[in-house]
């Protein structure tokens, strides 16, 4: 529950600076309506809606397995597993990429890549780069990148980084970095925090 209360924090900071997200529940292999200006090779017989090449301007599709690529927007509603770029908009005005559950692989968003429970791979986003549950990997951010449980890997940012359980690995920031218990590296201009223990530097 201290997820979602974290998550929906996020997402209301993000509308008051003029962004706004969908809503995230989803019925289970239910394709929600949304704009889909794209090119998309998929199995025809595939009960899941798995997209392996997708190629265009908006796109939303329940899953990609392979390659998307969007000038405005890209919003993969259940797993994206591959490699995700978009240029500018997610799902109604706000910016990047969206996977509804777990992303893996290279996610590379204008503003933001979200994904609702696990990023995993590379992530570079302008503004953040936001995990619901944890992120393992790389996350480049403009501003900052968040992870709800953990991090597993690096997170760096121009702003803050902040891990709301176990951090392992490094977070560098300009300002700050915050974890609950941190295991490797935290390093910043201004405030490092550990709220439970710290183990490395």
């Amino acid at each position: 529950m201290k997820i979602k209360k974290r998550i929906a924090a996020i997402i209301l900071l993000g509308c008051c600076a003029g962004l706004t997200t969908p809503a995230i529940a989803q019925k289970k292999n239910k394709l929600k309506k949304g704009p889909n200006i794209s090119l998309n090779i998929s199995a025809k017989k595939d009960s899941i809606k798995t997209t392996y090449l997708n190629l265009g301007l908006l796109t939303n599709i329940y899953r990609l397995q392979g390659v998307g690529i969007n000038a405005i927007s890209s919003v993969a509603q259940s797993d994206m597993t591959g490699f995700q770029v978009s240029g500018l908009a997610s799902i109604i005005s706000g910016l990047g990429n969206i996977a509804r559950n777990t992303s893996r692989g290279v996610t590379i968003g204008g503003l933001m890549n979200l994904a609702d429970d696990q990023a995993q791979g590379l992530q570079i986003a302008g503004l953040a780069n936001i995990a619901g549950k944890s992120q393992s990997g790389i996350a480049i951010g403009g501003l900052m990148n968040v992870s709800a449980e953990k991090t597993d890997g690096a997170q760096i940012a121009s702003i803050l980084n902040i891990s709301g359980g176990t951090a392992r690995g490094a977070q560098i920031a300009a300002i700050g970095n915050v974890g609950i218990n941190v295991n490797g590296m935290q390093l910043s201009a201004i405030s490092n925090i550990a709220a439970a223990k710290i183990k490395g530097l």
